[in-house]
């Protein structure tokens, strides 16, 4: 895959969500928490 292809995949892929489903150690995010991020 060449660098423009690579730019044009991210282009095209639209928003995702996370869900936290594990916790290890200290964090201020709890199970079940939902993140979106507009670009992976």
């Amino acid at each position: 895959m060449t660098e423009e292809d690579y730019r044009i995949k991210w282009k095209n892929t639209g928003p995702i969500e996370i869900k936290m489903i594990e916790k290890h150690g200290k964090c201020k995010h709890q199970l079940g928490d939902t993140f979106q991020y507009e670009t992976p």
